[in-house]
C-alpha cells in the first residue's frame, strides 16, 4: 500500500468510520437535548425558544449545538447506509437486525422531523399539518398510525414531544448500539463530532421563523416532499411509494445478486430526483409556491451567530422582554421609548421587526441588526416588511399589480408611439430599445417600485418608495430627529436608541401624489389650481418653483380643493393600491366618477353590506354603524367610505382632513335631461381649464449623458424633451365609447388634450439616416379643475379648440346665399398631414371609417374626434347662437329639441350652407 493512503486510511480509522461518527452525533444531539428539554414549555414552545435565544446564551449554545449535531447525525447516517448497499454488506446482517436496521431509517427521519416541529414556530406547524395529514391518509394503517404518532390532539405537541424525547430517541438508540456493538460512541469520533458542533454553534445558529415571512419551508431533508405533495393530486400514493420504498429496502438481502444490484440502482435513481426535487424547492420556491430566485431556502434557516451574544445580568433584570403580535420582541428591549408613531404602529402594538425585519430574537446589537431594512416600504422588501403575516399581506400582492407600479398604459402607448410591439411588461423589466431607453430616461422613477434609499419627508420631488409613498408621514418632531441623526457619526448611529420615528397612517395628503402627478398631464398642479409655464419667467420670482426647476403660475383651482377635499377623499384604496387584477390602461382599474356623488338617485349599501376591507376602514375611523349606509360606485359597486346619507336622505362627504361634512348637490334639470346634451359627460362641461402644449420636441443626443431610472445610473445617450406654448384653456371636446357594467356600450362626449403631437427620430446611431415617425394623438383628461359653473355655450359650439381644429379664428359669415363657416388656423401646417401644428382634425373633416388607432389620431382606441356630421351639427347650433343669446327661450328649447326648433324658423335665420 502507498504511505500517503496507508496514512489517510489510519487517520480515518482513528476517528472512526461514517457510522462511528453518526453515533457519537447522535450521542453529541441527546446529551445537548437534554439540557434543552429543561427550560422547553410544551404549553408554549414558540415563545420558550425565543425566551431561551434572547435571555439564556448557554440555552442557545446547547441549541445550537444539539442542532449541528443532529444535522451531521442525518447526513452520516445517509452515507453509512449507502456505504452498506454499495458493499453489499446487508447481506452479512440477520433478519432481525436487518429488520431493525431498516425501521431506524424512518425512525430517524420521524425523530428528525418532530424536534423541527417543536420549534413552535410558523414552519413547525405547516410541517406538522403536511406529515400528519399524509400519515393519516395512508390505506388502512394511517389512522392508527397517525394517533400513535400524534395523539387524538396533534396541535397539542404533547404526544410528538415524548416521542422525540424518549420513544423515538430511545429506539433509534437502541437501535443504532446493537448495529454498532456498544453503548457508547468510541471517544475520537465523540471529540470529533462535538468539537465540530460546538464550533459550528459559536458562529452559525439555527434561526425561529418570526411568523413576519410569509415564505414557509420545511427542513431540507423536508422540503423535497413538500414539493412532492403539492404537485400530487392524490397524495396517499406519495406516501404509498414511501412505504413501498421501506419495503424494498427491508427485502433486499432476499433479493438474488443481480435482482439487488437493479434495485439498488433504482434507489439510487429515486435519491437522486429526490436530491434534485429538494435543491429545486430550496433554491426557487417562495411565498404560496411561488416561483423565485432569490433561493429563500438556501438562505433562509441559519445566522451568523457570535460568541460574545452575552445580554449582561444587570440589563435582563431591569427589563422583561415583551411580547409583541405573539412573539417576544428583543427589539424593543433598547427601542421601547421610540415616539411619534401612531396607534397601530407603535412598537408596543408591532414592535420593531414587522416593519424593519433583522432579528427579534438576539439582544446582540450586530445580530439583532443583521437583515435590517432601514427603509421599508420599498416593493422590492413589502413582502418581508409591510406585507408580513398577520400586517398586510394581502395588499402588497395588489399593488404589484396594480397600474401605479406596472406603469402598463404608459409602457405600452410609448411602445406603440415609436411603433414597437406593446408587451405587458413593468419598469423594472425594460429592455433597450428606443422605446423603452425613452421609458428609462423620462418616465420609469413615477412608479411604486422606484426604490426610496434615503429617509426623509415626502417632497415635491419624491419619487416611489412603494407604501411609503402614501403613508409616509414626517412631523416637526420627526424631521428634526432625523437631521440630528445625520450628524452622528456612522461609527456610533447604532448607539440612538431614542428617536422621533415618522409616523406611517392612512393621514395621506396632496404632498404624497405631487411628486409623480405634477408630471405628464398635471393633475396635481392643476388640482391645486398652478399652470406651469414652458418658459422662464421675466423679471420677479414666480409664484411657485418645483425642485426640478419648473415654475407655475396661479390659474383657478378645482372646486374640490377649494371646499378642502384631497385627492383621497374621492379616489378609494383600490383605486390606488389595485384590486388585485392586473389591468392594460388606468382607466380599466379606475372606479370613481363624479355621478357615483352627485345624481339624483345616488347607489348606497348600509355598513353591514359593504366589503370586508370597507368594514375594516369604517371601524378604524370610528364610523361603522348598522343600519346606516355609505354611497358605492357604479362602475365596481365599491364603497366611498367617507360618506354618509343624512336623516333627510341626502348623501354627505366627511373629508379625511379636518372632517368637515359637504353636502353632495344632485346635477341641475339642464345637466341631465335629454335632448341635445344627454351625451356630455359632467367633466365636459365642469372642466374649467385643461394644461394643452401644442407639441414635443423629443430627441435623441448620443453623446449627451443622461440618468436611467431602472440601473439608477448615469450612461451616454439622452431623450431630451422641449415643451413650448404651454397655456391653460379649456379642453378639446371628442367622443368615447362608454362601457358601463350590465349596460350597453354608448358614445359619451369627454374632453381631450393633446397626447402626444411629436416627431421622432428613433435612430440612436451618431451620422446614420433619419428615422423618423410622426404622431398625433389626443389623449381623454380629467383635468381636476371643475368648476361649479359650467362653460359657455359658445365655448363649445364657436370655440376652434373645443371642436379640435386648433387655434385660430373661427368665423361665422353672411353671403347672399346663407351663412357660411370659415377657419383660418393659428399654427402652421405640418409638412406630415398638412393639418396645423395644435389640431386633432381638419376644418369639417373627421377621421376616416375603420381607421388604425395610430392613425385614428388618439392613445386609446375607444376614442375619436367628432365625424363631420357631428361637426355640423355642433357649428349649426354655433350659429344660431352667433344670433340668439344662450339663456333666450329659444336655445333652452334647442337643448332639448333642436331639429323641432329648426322646423321653426323665419326668413330671417340665416342656416350656414356646407357646401363650402
Amino acid at each position: 500500500m502507498e504511505p500517503g493512503r496507508g496514512m489517510k486510511l489510519h487517520w480515518l480509522r482513528h476517528w472512526g468510520s461514517s457510522g462511528a461518527l453518526a453515533f457519537a452525533a447522535l450521542a453529541v444531539a441527546v446529551v445537548s437535548g437534554v439540557a434543552l428539554a429543561l427550560p422547553f414549555d410544551i404549553h408554549n414552545p414558540y415563545d420558550s425558544v425565543a425566551l431561551l435565544l434572547l435571555t439564556n446564551p448557554g440555552g442557545r449554545f446547547y441549541r445550537n449545538v444539539h442542532y449541528w449535531s443532529a444535522q451531521a447525525f442525518v447526513i452520516l447516517t445517509i452515507v453509512h447506509a449507502w456505504r452498506h448497499l454499495a458493499r453489499s454488506s446487508e447481506r452479512r446482517l440477520s433478519l432481525g437486525l436487518w429488520t431493525r436496521v431498516s425501521l431506524s431509517l424512518p425512525l430517524c427521519g420521524f425523530l428528525m422531523l418532530s424536534g423541527f416541529i417543536l420549534k413552535g414556530d410558523g414552519e413547525g406547524w405547516q410541517a406538522l399539518r403536511i406529515i400528519s395529514t399524509a400519515i393519516a391518509q395512508i390505506p388502512v394503517a394511517g389512522r392508527l398510525l397517525s394517533l400513535l404518532l400524534f395523539g387524538t390532539d396533534p396541535a397539542s405537541l404533547q404526544v410528538l414531544y415524548v416521542h422525540h424525547v424518549a420513544t423515538a430517541t430511545v429506539l433509534v438508540w437502541l437501535f443504532v448500539s446493537e448495529h454498532a456493538k456498544a453503548i457508547w460512541p468510541r471517544v475520537p469520533s465523540l471529540v470529533l463530532v462535538s468539537a465540530a458542533a460546538m464550533a459550528l454553534g459559536m458562529v452559525v445558529a439555527p434561526k425561529l421563523h418570526d411568523s413576519l415571512d410569509p415564505a414557509l419551508q420545511g427542513p431540507w431533508y423536508f422540503v423535497g416532499l413538500q414539493e412532492v405533495l403539492h404537485h400530487a393530486t392524490r397524495p396517499p400514493l406519495v406516501t404509498g411509494l414511501a412505504g413501498l420504498v421501506l419495503v424494498v429496502v427491508f427485502a433486499l438481502p432476499r433479493l438474488s445478486l443481480v435482482g439487488a444490484r437493479r434495485t439498488k440502482v433504482a434507489l439510487a435513481v429515486l435519491a437522486v430526483a429526490y436530491a434534485a426535487t429538494t435543491v429545486f424547492a430550496l433554491s426557487f420556491r417562495g411565498e404560496n409556491w411561488s416561483l423565485t430566485t432569490h433561493a429563500p431556502g438556501l438562505r433562509a434557516g441559519l445566522s451568523l451567530e457570535s460568541p460574545l451574544n452575552v445580554p449582561s445580568l444587570e440589563a435582563l433584570r431591569a427589563r422583561a422582554v415583551p411580547i409583541v403580535l405573539g412573539r417576544r420582541e428583543g427589539c424593543l428591549f433598547c427601542h421601547a421609548e421610540t415616539t411619534g408613531l401612531s396607534a397601530s404602529h407603535r412598537p408596543d402594538a408591532v414592535g420593531c421587526a414587522s416593519c424593519h425585519a433583522g432579528n427579534p430574537f438576539s439582544l446582540d446589537r450586530t445580530i439583532a441588526h443583521r437583515g435590517l431594512v432601514l427603509i421599508p416600504g420599498n416593493l422590492d422588501a413589502a413582502r418581508r416588511t409591510c406585507g408580513s403575516a398577520g400586517c398586510h399581506d394581502g395588499i402588497v400582492s395588489r399593488v404589484n399589480v396594480s397600474i401605479m407600479t406596472t406603469m402598463s398604459g404608459v409602457i405600452d402607448v410609448d411602445r406603440a408611439t415609436f411603433g414597437e410591439r406593446a408587451t405587458p411588461t413593468t419598469p423594472s423589466a425594460l429592455g433597450s430599445s428606443a422605446a423603452d431607453t425613452h421609458l428609462r430616461q423620462l418616465c420609469a422613477s413615477c412608479h411604486l417600485g422606484t426604490v426610496k434609499r434615503e429617509p426623509g419627508p415626502i417632497t415635491d420631488a419624491s419619487r416611489g418608495g412603494g407604501c411609503l409613498a402614501c403613508h409616509l408621514q414626517y412631523g416637526r418632531d420627526a424631521s428634526a430627529a432625523l437631521a440630528n441623526y445625520k450628524m452622528v457619526p456612522q461609527t456610533r448611529k447604532s448607539d440612538v436608541l431614542r428617536f422621533v420615528h415618522p409616523d406611517v397612517s392612512t393621514r395621506i395628503t396632496g404632498d404624497h401624489c405631487f411628486g409623480c402627478h405634477s408630471r405628464s398631464s398635471r393633475i396635481s398642479t392643476s388640482y391645486e389650481g398652478w399652470h406651469e409655464q414652458a418658459s422662464p419667467m421675466g423679471p420677479g420670482a414666480p409664484p411657485r418653483t418645483l425642485a426640478d426647476g419648473r415654475v407655475f403660475v396661479r390659474e383657478r383651482s378645482d372646486v374640490h380643493f377649494e371646499k378642502g377635499m384631497l385627492c383621497v377623499d374621492c379616489h378609494t384604496s383600490r383605486e390606488v393600491m389595485g384590486d388585485g387584477f392586473a389591468h392594460a390602461r388606468k382607466h380599466e382599474q379606475f372606479s370613481v366618477a363624479c355621478e357615483d356623488c352627485h345624481a339624483e338617485q345616488v347607489a348606497m349599501k348600509r355598513h353591514e353590506e359593504v366589503d370586508a376591507e370597507s368594514k375594516r376602514i369604517l371601524t378604524l375611523a370610528g364610523r361603522f354603524r348598522p343600519g346606516q349606509s355609505v354611497l358605492v360606485t357604479r362602475k365596481h359597486g365599491e364603497a366611498l367610505t367617507n360618506t354618509n346619507v343624512n336623516a333627510a336622505g341626502r348623501p354627505r362627504l366627511v373629508t379625511k382632513r379636518g372632517g368637515a361634512e359637504l353636502d353632495l348637490k344632485p346635477p341641475l334639470p339642464v345637466c341631465v335631461q335629454d335632448g341635445g346634451h344627454a351625451r356630455l359627460s359632467c367633466i365636459t362641461c365642469h372642466g374649467a381649464w385643461s394644461p394643452r402644449c401644442a407639441n414635443c420636441h423629443t430627441a435623441f443626443q448620443p453623446t449627451v449623458p443622461a440618468y436611467d431610472h431602472v440601473k439608477e445610473a448615469d450612461v451616454t445617450g439622452a431623450w431630451t424633451e422641449t415643451g413650448t406654448d404651454f397655456r391653460a384653456e379649456p379642453p378639446t371636446l371628442g367622443i368615447r365609447t362608454a362601457v358601463t357594467p350590465g349596460s350597453q356600450p354608448r358614445e359619451a362626449i369627454d374632453p381631450f388634450i393633446p397626447g402626444m403631437i411629436l416627431t421622432i427620430d428613433r435612430n440612436r446611431r451618431a451620422g446614420a439616416p433619419p428615422d423618423t415617425v410622426f404622431r398625433r394623438q389626443y389623449a381623454r383628461t380629467f383635468s381636476h379643475t371643475v368648476s361649479a359653473r359650467s362653460r359657455t355655450c359658445q365655448s363649445c359650439h364657436n370655440d376652434p379648440v373645443a371642436l379640435g381644429y386648433g387655434r385660430g379664428a373661427l368665423r361665422y359669415e353672411r353671403t347672399a346665399r346663407g351663412g357660411r363657416w370659415t377657419f383660418t388656423p393659428e399654427q402652421p401646417r405640418s409638412s406630415f398631414d398638412g393639418l396645423p401644428a395644435d389640431a386633432w382634425i381638419g376644418f369639417l373633416e373627421g377621421p376616416a371609417v375603420g381607421e388604425p388607432p395610430l392613425l385614428r389620431r388618439s392613445t386609446r382606441a375607444d376614442v375619436r374626434p367628432f365625424n363631420v356630421a357631428e361637426q355640423k351639427r355642433i357649428l349649426s347650433v354655433g350659429a344660431c347662437l352667433t344670433c340668439h343669446p344662450p339663456e333666450s327661450a329659444v336655445m333652452r328649447e334647442s337643448v332639448r329639441d333642436f331639429k323641432a326648433v329648426l322646423g321653426r324658423t323665419t326668413t330671417r335665420c340665416l342656416l350656414p350652407r356646407w357646401d363650402r
